[in-house]
C-alpha cells in the first residue's frame, strides 16, 4: 500500500512542472498491482514448494524440491541444496542457467556458515574457492561470482543443511523479511529434515529390534530343538533298560518315566515347529499325548477307545508343561488300573476354557472305578504325590468322582513363573 510521504514525494517539480495527480495516482496503483501479482506468485511458490516437501520422504527430495523454488522465487543464475555430511556440505544436485547437472559435488563452506550473524549473506567466490576442484567440477567454470548462503539448521540450532543461490538477484536484498517468501521456505525445509531424520532414526532402530527378535528367535528355536532331542535320549535309554526289567511294578514305573519324557519333549516339539514360541496349541497335544500313551502298553489301543471334546486351547509354557504331565499321569493311570485284566472301554477327554480366563480339563473313564486316582493327601505313589503338587503349584483344583467309573476334573488358570518370582 501506498503511504502518504511517499505520494507527497512524487508531487513535485520536474523539469519545471508539476506532475498531474491523477497521473501520479495511476502509477502507484500500477506499481502495487505489479507487486501484489508478484506477491500472491510467491506465495503461490511457496504453498506448492510446502506441500512438497512435507509429502517428500527423503532427503535428496527435499533438497531438491527447495533449490527448484528458491530459484523461481529468487531470479538466480543458479542454485543447490547440500546436506551437512562427514563434516562438509554434500550437494546432489545442481542448477545453473535453466539446466540440471546430476552428481555429487563437495563444497567446504561450512565454517563460514558456522559463523554467519545474518541469516542470509552474500559469500564472494575467493580464489581458493574457484580452484577447488571438489566444488561443482567443470560445471560452471568460475561463472560464480557471489553466493547467497543460506543455512538450514536442526532444532539443535547446529547448521544441518544449506541454500546456496549462485549470482542472485540484488532486489530481493531490499526487501523485509516479511514481505521476503524465503524464511518461510526453509522453515519448511528444516522442520522436514528434522521429521525425516526422525522417521529414519525410528526405522533404523526398527530394523535393529527386528533383527535382534529374529536371532533370538532361532536361539529360543535351537534350545526348545536340543532340549528336545535331551529328552529323546532318556526316552532311548529307559527303553533300553525296559528289556531287562521283569519285575511288572518296576517295569510301569519305567514306561511312566517314558511317557512323561516324550510328553515334554513333544511339548519342546511344538514349540520350535511353529513361529509361536510362547504358546502350545494343547489340542493337538492331547490328541498326541494320548496316542503316544496308547503306543507304550502292547494292546492297549485295541481295548481302549479314546474320545475328544475339545475347544481350540493355547497355554503358555509354564503352564503347559506342568499340565500336560498331570494329563500324563492322569490319562496313564485311567489305562492301566480302569481297564485290568484285558477289560475294555472308554476314555473321555474333553478340554474348554470358563468364565474369567480359566480352562477346565476333564478326563473321564467307564472302568472298574479306581479309588482316590488322584493322588488326595494320603496318597503315598510319587506319581500321584507329584499330581497334587502340580495342581498347588498352579493354584488350581482337582475334583474326583467315582461312580461306575471315574471323572477327574481339573480347573485352574494360565500360569507364569515370573509373577512368582516378582517380575510379572
Amino acid at each position: 500500500m501506498t503511504d502518504r510521504p511517499h505520494l507527497l514525494k512524487n508531487i513535485r517539480y520536474q523539469n519545471g512542472k508539476t506532475k498531474d495527480l491523477q497521473q501520479i495516482l495511476e502509477e502507484e496503483v500500477t506499481r502495487n498491482t505489479d507487486g501484489l501479482g508478484r506477491y500472491s506468485k510467491q506465495l503461490e511458490i511457496l504453498n506448492q514448494a510446502n506441500v512438497m516437501i512435507n509429502s517428500a520422504r527423503e532427503v535428496s527430495s527435499i533438497l531438491r524440491i527447495t533449490a527448484m523454488a528458491a530459484l523461481e522465487l529468487w531470479k538466480s543464475d543458479g542454485g543447490a541444496a547440500g546436506i551437512v555430511d562427514d563434516g562438509q556440505l554434500l550437494f546432489q544436485d545442481l542448477y545453473w542457467k535453466g539446466e540440471h547437472h546430476a552428481g555429487q559435488f563437495r563444497c567446504n563452506i561450512l565454517p563460514e556458515l558456522n559463523n554467519m550473524t545474518r541469516f542470509m549473506r552474500v559469500l564472494g567466490c575467493d580464489d581458493d574457492h574457484k580452484k577447488d576442484n571438489r566444488c561443482f567440477p567443470n560445471v560452471i567454470e568460475g561463472e560464480i561470482k557471489e553466493r547467497l548462503a543460506i543455512p538450514i539448521y536442526d532444532r539443535q540450532l547446529r547448521v544441518n543443511a544449506c541454500l546456496l543461490l549462485f549470482n542472485p538477484d540484488r532486489s530481493f536484498f531490499e526487501r523485509t523479511l516479511i514481505d521476503n517468501p524465503m524464511p518461510g521456505l526453509i522453515a519448511s525445509t528444516a522442520t522436514a529434515l528434522d521429521n525425516t531424520r526422525n522417521i529414519n532414526e525410528l526405522k533404523e532402530t526398527e530394523r535393529e529390534l527386528q533383527t535382534s527378535i529374529k536371532e533370538k528367535a532361532l536361539l529360543l528355536k535351537e534350545v526348545h530343538h536340543r532340549v528336545k532331542n535331551n529328552l529323546q535320549a532318556i526316552v532311548g535309554l529307559l527303553d533300553t533298560h525296559l528289556g531287562a526289567i521283569q519285575d511288572t511294578r518296576d517295569k510301569e514305573i519305567f514306561l511312566k518315566g517314558q511317557s512323561l519324557a516324550m510328553g515334554m519333549a513333544r511339548i519342546h516339539e511344538l514349540l520350535y515347529s511353529t513361529e509361536n514360541y510362547a504358546k502350545v496349541d494343547f489340542t493337538v497335544y492331547t490328541r498326541e499325548l494320548t496316542n503316544s500313551i496308547l503306543n507304550l502298553y502292547p494292546g492297549m489301543g485295541d481295548r481302549v477307545k479314546v474320545e475328544y471334546s475339545l475347544d481350540e486351547l493355547f497355554l503358555n509354557t509354564d503352564t503347559a508343561i506342568p499340565v500336560s504331565l498331570i494329563m500324563n499321569e492322569l490319562i496313564t493311570n485311567a489305562m492301566i488300573h480302569a481297564f485290568p485284566h484285558g477289560r475294555k472301554g472308554t476314555i473321555s477327554i474333553s478340554m474348554k476354557q470358563v468364565e474369567k480366563g480359566g480352562f477346565m480339563i476333564e478326563i473321564k473313564d467307564d472302568g472298574v472305578g479306581v479309588p482316590d486316582p488322584a493322588g488326595t493327601a494320603d496318597s503315598n505313589t510319587l506319581g500321584l504325590s507329584l499330581v497334587s503338587t502340580l495342581i498347588e503349584n498352579l493354584n488350581g483344583s482337582i475334583k474326583v468322582k467315582v461312580n461306575g467309573g471315574t471323572c477327574i476334573t481339573l480347573c485352574f488358570k494360565e500360569y507364569f513363573e515370573c509373577e512368582d518370582l516378582g517380575l510379572g
